[in-house]
């Protein structure tokens, strides 16, 4: 869920000096000691099992399969980050990280939070009991351990939430945690410095919707609203539900300028951007993101999870440092990097912006 280049003052001093130490012949390594770079974000995904089924999940086929890491997988993997430096892990999905099965994702966030930044990605439901429309004692613990809390949230009514998701939510109960949650939050906010932002998937769905959307959140206290296009990692037929560039940003227009967020009207300046996508991939050089799948998989960027022909290889094979610094990750990187040069990298990787900049500040010192 991080999709800036400059993701926070204590990741801009690392960027600074991959950039400074990198070349157009380095790959993932420096150029002067060949000491190959941590990545900088490590997604963990730890289970591919959800409690509900979302039209805007990106994974629902692989979902159906299952998967699931075990307790000690991950938290031997994080002991592991911990010694190479890994500055900042995720925790989602997958499926419903808080859903998982075979551990403790609140003790697994506790740990991780010794050592790096941690955010989690989540449909928020298991934050609050339906019963006692009480939030749970695992929603302190995230708020005290997380820097950021994403919560996929696709409508603000109850018929567009339903028409959305199959499960046990809706709009109520994700209203009542989100307000709970923020209040919990403000009332120690030195003890919980963590911040709330409402991920919206952008499709055919809700589009139509997004004034109220966009107002709602608002109101309700979100610090962020992230909006997304819908993406297809999977070969589904969308065609009820991937809108077109111009289609998405038609829509959005139709919210009044002065009626918008700013982060929507950041969104919406965006999609008027002609995607430029024939760079290196300096994001995977510059080893931006690993992402660690619920079968153990490891990926290096987010359309290619999945994929068996993109994994740099398995922790039952190697720890993930082996991985990491392998020879089939090289290979890896140099056939994503031909990708992106050659333009035929998925139009839903989040870095192609962030390649286009980076060309500018690596590309001119190259």
């Amino acid at each position: 869920m991080v999709d800036v280049v400059r993701p926070s003052p204590q990741i801009e001093p690392i960027i600074d000096r991959r950039i400074r130490s990198a070349s157009r012949d380095a790959w993932g390594r420096t150029t002067d000691t060949g000491e190959v770079f941590p990545p900088l974000l490590v997604e963990i995904q730890p289970t591919a099992h959800c409690h509900r089924t979302c039209s805007f999940c990106s994974h629902i086929i692989r979902n159906r399969r299952g998967g699931s890491l075990s307790d000690q997988d991950v938290h031997g993997l994080l002991d592991q980050l911990r010694d190479m430096g890994v500055p900042r892990i995720a925790f989602s999905g997958g499926g419903e990280p808080l859903y998982w099965s075979n551990g403790d994702t609140v003790a697994a966030i506790r740990h991780a939070a010794g050592f790096a930044d941690v955010s989690l990605t989540t449909s928020g439901d298991q934050l609050l009991d339906a019963e006692t429309d009480r939030l749970r004692d695992c929603a302190a613990d995230v708020l005290e351990c997380c820097s950021a809390l994403y919560v996929n949230i696709p409508a603000v009514n109850e018929r567009s939430f339903a028409e959305q998701v199959r499960g046990p939510s809706g709009w109520r109960h994700t209203s009542a945690m989100i307000r709970r949650l923020l209040a919990l939050r403000d009332s120690d906010p030195d003890r919980f410095d963590c911040q709330f932002v409402a991920v919206v998937v952008l499709s055919a769905f809700n589009v139509a919707q997004v004034h109220e959307i966009d107002r709602v959140l608002a109101e309700h206290g979100s610090d962020a609203i992230y909006y997304k296009q819908w993406k297809n990692f999977e070969k589904r037929n969308v065609r009820k539900v991937k809108l077109a560039d111009e289609a998405l940003l038609e829509g959005l227009e139709r919210v009044p300028p002065e009626e918008r967020s700013s982060d929507l009207a950041a969104f919406i300046d965006t999609l008027r951007v002609p995607d430029v996508e024939n760079h290196p991939c300096w994001t995977n050089r510059l080893s931006f993101d690993a992402i660690v799948d619920p079968d153990g998989e490891v990926y290096l960027c987010t359309p290619t999870v999945g994929k068996p022909e993109h994994s740099v290889g398995n922790l039952d094979d190697a720890p993930f440092a082996d991985l990491w610094a392998s020879a089939r990750r090289q290979e890896r990187l140099r056939v994503l990097d031909g990708m992106s040069v050659s333009g035929t990298c998925p139009s839903e990787c989040r870095h192609h912006p962030d390649n286009a900049r980076l060309d500018l500040e690596v590309g001119g010192r190259a």
